[in-house]
């Protein structure tokens, strides 16, 4: 296999041969020799470049990653080489040597904005959020006009529980771009998080006018309508939700929450089970599917339900108690008292709730 030289050292070696060149026959040759190595060295480099940009248009993000390494070696100043390098690992999710990449790329070019967006993305999930954050603004301070900086800020400002600094991000994205579909939906749940609910309803609304295909939309529409006992908007938005997701889990939890509240307990305990299927490993879905059974006087499912809960997470008190309850109500005390003994460690206020209930 032919060895590939480096910039650095093809010129250290053109500088060798020239030195070592005797008389004006010598010095030709020698140039010949520079121009043939340098003559290689573009080749060499145009044909990483191409299995890189091939690679990384194929999905094979490992390969493309090595090619555009193996670039870097050649010409080590190229902005673009790192880039592309970079977003080869943040595909495969190595955001910490994305990073790194994406950092060499605007030290080597300060404003490349691009860059800088993808920089402040690696960083975010590499959890650095102040760094993240300076990577931003960069990216807003180098084009103020791009609604995509705001709204990739107001993420980073979500994803860290700073909701009023999150809304006024999403806030200049939409305004820079009214139409923006996902901007619309995430400034209400940042305005959600606030408990501004109303507004949030506006800009869920919007969201899904905007792109009625935007389930999240929709479910999100439906939390807060239940949030403020409207109840029959919140189920319709559900159920606008599950036409667009039907197997979605989050969305049948939603509406099995409206039914409950509106004391349907069979519908409840329908949607409830429906999340259970497809996230079997949800514990507030099984310990509100227990509740259900419990009040439809179905205390054998309640048991059921209520166990599976409590196996997936020990410490959910409100499953141990409603447990307690289906007990009493089968006339098992001892299985009742069992339960009261362990929410004890868990719930004082409501193990002496069950206690005056196994009393009465």
């Amino acid at each position: 296999m032919r060895r590939v030289l480096c910039r650095p050292t093809l010129l250290l070696l053109a500088s060798a041969i020239i030195l070592s060149a005797h008389g004006a026959g010598g010095a030709r040759a020698a140039s010949a020799t520079v121009r043939a190595l340098l003559a290689q060295a573009e080749t060499d480099a145009t044909a990483f470049w191409t299995q890189g940009s091939d690679y990384y248009k194929a999905g094979r993000f490992a390969e493309a990653a090595e090619a555009y390494k193996q670039y870097i070696r050649l010409r080590p100043n190229a902005p673009e080489a790192r880039y592309w390098l970079g977003s080869s690992y943040y595909q495969l999710k190595q955001y910490a040597d994305a990073a790194a990449a994406y950092k060499e790329a605007v030290r080597l070019k300060p404003d490349y904005r691009q860059a800088y967006v993808f920089l402040a993305n690696s960083l975010d999930y590499e959890n650095r959020y102040e760094e993240a954050v300076a990577a931003y603004r960069r990216a807003i301070d180098l084009q103020p006009d791009d609604p995509e900086a705001y709204f990739e800020l107001g993420v980073a400002h979500f994803n860290h529980d700073n909701f009023a600094a999150a809304a006024e991000l999403y806030q200049k994205a939409v305004a820079l771009k009214p139409d923006y579909k996902g901007g619309h939906r995430n400034l209400g749940e940042a305005l959600y998080r606030q408990g501004r609910t109303q507004e949030a309803i506006a800009e869920y609304r919007e969201g899904a006018r905007l792109d009625p295909q935007d389930g999240k939309a929709f479910r999100l529409l439906g939390d807060a309508y239940e949030r403020l006992k409207r109840h029959e908007e919140a189920e319709s938005a559900y159920r606008q939700a599950l036409q667009i997701q039907p197997e979605d889990s989050v969305r049948h939890f939603g509406l099995g929450n409206v039914y409950y509240n509106t004391e349907r307990y069979d519908a409840a305990a329908e949607s409830y089970a429906r999340a259970v299927r497809y996230d079997p490993n949800w514990a507030s879905a099984r310990g509100y599917l227990g509740d259900a059974y419990r009040l439809l006087g179905k205390q054998a499912e309640a048991i059921v339900a209520y166990k599976e809960a409590v196996r997936l997470k020990p410490d959910y008190a409100d499953a141990v108690y409603g447990l307690g309850l289906s007990y009493l109500a089968v006339g098992d005390r001892a299985s009742a008292t069992q339960a009261q003994q362990t929410l004890q460690r868990l719930d004082a206020d409501l193990a002496a709730k069950l206690l005056a209930r196994i009393q009465q």
